[in-house]
C-alpha cells in the first residue's frame, strides 16, 4: 500500500476534486485494502490500489454529493425545490442556494 499511496491520492484528488475528501476517500480505501490483503491474490499491486480507490471515490462520491447542481433565480422554483426535502439539511441547503444566487 505504502508504494502506491501518492498515486492514490492523486487519482482520489484528480476524482472528488479537492484535498479533503480525497483524503477521506483514501482512508476508506486504505482500510478496505487491509482487510481485503490476507484474502485477495495481488498479482499488479499499484493497480489493485488505484481499483479500491477508485472504487471507494465513487461511492464517496455518491453518499456526500448531490446527484445534480441547479443554479437559478427564480425564488419560486427554490422554494419549490426546498418544500421537497424534509429536515434542516433541506432549509440549509436552500439558504445557501439563495446566498449563492444573491451574490
Amino acid at each position: 500500500m505504502l508504494p502506491h499511496l501518492d498515486d492514490a491520492f492523486g487519482l482520489a484528488r484528480w476524482l472528488t476534486g479537492n484535498r479533503t475528501d480525497a483524503e477521506d476517500a483514501v482512508r476508506d480505501a486504505c482500510m478496505k485494502a487491509l482487510a481485503s490483503i490476507d484474502t485477495s491474490v495481488i498479482e499488479r499491486p499499484r493497480a489493485w490500489v488505484q481499483t479500491i480507490v477508485r472504487n471507494t471515490a465513487f461511492t464517496w462520491l455518491a453518499k456526500n454529493r448531490p446527484k445534480a447542481v441547479v443554479l437559478t433565480d427564480d425564488e419560486q422554483l427554490l422554494e419549490t425545490a426546498a418544500a421537497r426535502q424534509t429536515g434542516d439539511t433541506a432549509a440549509i441547503q436552500a439558504l445557501l442556494l439563495a446566498k449563492v444566487i444573491a451574490s
